[in-house]
């Protein structure tokens, strides 16, 4: 065997030929055979090319491309096969790489095998081609071992020296200079597979100290190409880790003295780290919160920035990865910064990300979501109707909505709580609205309509088109209806139509309750509205229902309380409302004790329990009271 090994050494007598190889020009490559004289090196050059140019275009580790690659890569093997180059280490690694496309995975552990037998003893200080298929059949023994349920030591040793040879490779090849580096760019899915599994192999092994020293190993790392290309996927990678398998009780602090790596031996992978840059100082993150927020914002900066925003059709593959590389960095950090309640942070990201995100339905979606939780509900109301307009036939694009406006009605016409703070911005804005306000006030007081009554009657149009969108109908659509229905009968001045809307709101109710029967909210709402229509009874079997779906639910406890002094149960009411002012020291539930104190004890009873809600008043509800009032302020002296 090392006498077929030596014979490619005597056809490497072409340094430009070399040179290319060394630089990925295949297409150079075929260009120069074209004019050449036909050898079995030529025919082994021109199914190397041929192959390499597949790989790039259909990379290995894809698995969607096996019959098609048994189709067009048939000649490719002849050409490999045609001499006695077939039988050289780089002939078994070529091959064994074809192997791997076709999907004959016996067959390329095969070659594999055969190549590692027979590794030239080169010992040139040169980098040459045969480095980079060395590297690449390491990575490609880990994959078998892998499919073939290996011994996870093999493995993990498999794609440990992968990345120490390409590692070593890309750096002699960069101090080359003479070499030109536009091809070293390109991806090379051997050697990033190696890349990426070998830490995520370790933490699998539970060795989660070795995987993470490894993550920061290749992102700290600032001078191989071949970690440039696939850092956005290590960090994504090296984030999804930490949040998934480290806490802070079990965080290995970042060392940051270079003393210490130069003497420690511990950990074999130490190797990977480069000289850092030292001339400024350097942000160390103290716990896994830091460094995971560090990571993620790296990665949001580094996709955003790179994201391709051309439009034309060859840009489209480019395009697609860009954006999708973006969209996962944003929801590794919209589901970080949701565990610590910053909303306002992921809306600001997602806001970020709408300048390549047109007609992208779940970017808007999370952006409006992220709004939502925020408190910023006019900008939620708008983003989340621009995203009914992609998506008209999404049931909870109308449910959202109708939510938003149920919620916030009373917010939502008078733009004050919502708007941008910016005074350029909302001044014409405001000036609208106070136009409108002078405009309403200028006609007859019984020719007024509250605005709120418009987005109520919108919100009842979502609510009736989420119903008719499924069959049967979704349980939340009409639960929101029902919402809807009876919160504008309550705004009603017309006994008529209030009964009609109260009637109508209970048959959604009911048709709700029979589609989902432990929905404890349903029950409520039913109790509640067969109150409004002084049907005691039924509200009370309601909310008994509702109460045993969901024992602590205040509210059910207030309303249940309110309904037995209707049946004029008053021992029964206090006992209950006792119990509820307990649990909660709700201001509500204490005035409403207050009330049947005076009834059952008198007023010194009552007086007492009226200051403990004057406590709760002096606590909790003043404080944003007058922050509201500053808000109005402020607003009325920008007019």
């Amino acid at each position: 065997m090392a006498g077929i090994n030596s014979q490619i050494g005597k056809y490497r007598t072409d340094h430009e030929i070399e040179k290319q190889r060394l630089e990925l020009n295949w297409t150079k490559i075929l260009d120069k055979l074209k004019t050449s004289k036909v050898s079995e090196y030529s025919k082994f050059l021109e199914g190397e090319a041929h192959l390499e140019l597949y790989l790039q275009q259909y990379p290995l580790t894809d698995s969607h491309h096996i019959e098609y690659a048994r189709e067009s890569l048939v000649r490719v093997e002849n050409l490999l096969k045609s001499g006695g180059l077939s039988r050289t280490f780089e002939g078994q690694c070529l091959l064994a790489k074809l192997y791997y496309a076709q999907g004959r995975f016996d067959d390329c552990l095969a070659s594999v095998d055969l190549a590692l037998n027979s590794i030239p003893n080169d010992d040139q200080e040169e980098p040459h081609r045969s480095s980079l298929l060395l590297a690449e059949i390491y990575s490609l023994k880990g994959l078998l071992l892998e499919k073939k349920d290996g011994e996870l030591f093999d493995i993990i040793q498999a794609f440990d020296d992968s990345c120490k040879l390409s590692r070593t490779y890309y750096a002699e090849v960069e101090k080359a200079k003479h070499l030109n580096n536009e091809n070293l760019d390109i991806e090379n899915s051997l050697i990033e597979i190696a890349y990426q599994r070998l830490p995520l192999l370790h933490a699998a092994n539970n060795n989660v100290v070795t995987a993470i020293e490894i993550f920061r190993s290749y992102i700290q790392n600032v001078h191989i190409k071949s970690l440039e290309t696939m850092r956005q996927t290590l960090i994504k990678q090296y984030a999804q880790l930490l949040i998934k398998c480290v806490c802070k009780g079990n965080y290995p602090q970042i060392n940051t003295s270079s003393d210490d790596h130069n003497h420690n031996h511990h950990h074999h992978h130490h190797h990977f780290l480069p000289h850092r840059r030292n001339s400024q100082p350097l942000f160390v993150p103290r716990d896994v919160d830091e460094e995971i927020l560090l990571l993620l914002l790296l990665g949001q900066s580094s996709t955003l920035n790179e994201a391709v925003l051309d439009w034309q059709p060859e840009y489209e593959a480019q395009r697609e990865r860009s954006h999708q590389a973006a969209y996962n960095i944003l929801s590794l950090l919209a589901i970080f910064l949701s565990r610590k309640q910053a909303f306002h942070l992921i809306a600001d990201s997602y806001e970020q990300a709408l300048r390549f995100s047109f007609e992208h339905f779940q970017t808007w979606y999370n952006y409006g979501l992220a709004l939502i939780s925020s408190g910023q509900s006019f900008r939620a109301y708008l983003i989340l109707k621009e995203c009914l307009r992609m998506q008209p036939q999404n049931i909870q694009v109308y449910l959202q909505l109708s939510k938003i406006i149920l919620q916030d009605i009373y917010d939502l016409p008078s733009l004050f709580e919502t708007f941008p703070s910016s005074g350029e911005d909302i001044q014409p804005m405001l000036k609208q609205t106070f136009t409108q306000q002078q405009q309403q006030q200028q006609q007859s007081q019984h020719e007024q309509r509250p605005p709120f009554i418009d987005l109520i009657d919108e919100a009842i149009n979502y609510c009736q088109q989420a119903k008719e969108l499924q069959t049967p109908p979704l349980p939340r659509s009409l639960l929101l209806l029902a919402l809807a229905k009876s919160f504008k009968a309550r705004q009603s001045s017309i006994h008529h139509d209030r009964q009609k809307l109260f009637q109508s709101a209970i048959k959604e109710l009911r048709e709700c309750i029979e589609l989902d029967p432990y929905d404890s909210v349903a029950h409520f709402h039913l109790a509640q509205n067969l109150s409004f229509l002084n049907q005691t009874n039924e509200a009370l079997k309601s909310i008994e229902t509702c109460l045993l779906l969901s024992p602590d639910d205040k509210h059910a406890l207030h309303l249940h309380t309110l309904l037995l002094t209707a049946k004029k149960k008053i021992p029964e009411a206090y006992a209950q409302i006792y119990r509820a002012t307990n649990e909660y020291p709700d201001i509500n539930l204490l005035l409403t004790k207050a009330s049947i104190e005076e009834e059952l004890y008198g007023c010194e009873q009552s007086i007492v329990t009226c200051k403990e809600a004057l406590v709760v008043w002096k606590n909790e509800i003043e404080p944003l009271v007058m922050n509201n009032i500053h808000h109005v302020r402020g607003i009325s002296n920008s007019r």
